[in-house]
């Protein structure tokens, strides 16, 4: 009788975690194989509060992650200290590359005041990355002297 009972609950622990490790996979298979892009932007200021996986949305919509902190001279050769932040974006958010520099598309988003920059959420201090369409004659690109990643 007792072998019975702890057959009863090998089954149910068993039972249990095949069932979690298919609902972890369920939930999570829209981001598994989401299809997403590296890319980087410049910060000519603090980004306190920003942390690697903070999110980065447009206009309130998720579409990407930090992945990576930094600063410019650290990784290109520049004595400007600008604060470089990479980030994995979902592809399919824009209807233009967000990932090729040399885009016409992203060009033309960028003279019409494509940009990014950084929010805090709350009063936490806890912040992320915002892109929206600004005044691009207030908002002017930072300038560059070295070829992007």
């Amino acid at each position: 009788m007792e072998k019975l009972s702890y057959f009863k609950i090998g089954v149910f622990v068993i039972s249990a975690i095949v069932i979690g490790v298919i609902g972890v996979v369920v939930l999570g298979a829209g981001t598994i194989f989401q299809k997403r892009s590296l890319i980087e932007t410049y910060i000519d200021e603090s980004v306190q509060g920003l942390d690697v996986g903070s999110p980065v949305k447009f206009r309130g919509v998720p579409v990407g992650r930090v992945e990576e902190i930094s600063l410019t001279s650290a990784v290109y050769s520049t004595r400007r200290q600008y604060v470089l932040v990479r980030i994995s974006i979902s592809t399919n958010m824009f209807q233009f590359p967000v990932n090729d520099p040399n885009s016409p598309a992203l060009k033309k988003e960028l003279e019409r005041g494509f940009r990014m920059r950084l929010a805090q959420q709350g009063l936490t201090g806890v912040a992320y990355l915002e892109t929206d369409y600004l005044e691009p004659e207030r908002n002017p690109p930072l300038e560059i002297d070295w070829q992007p990643y």
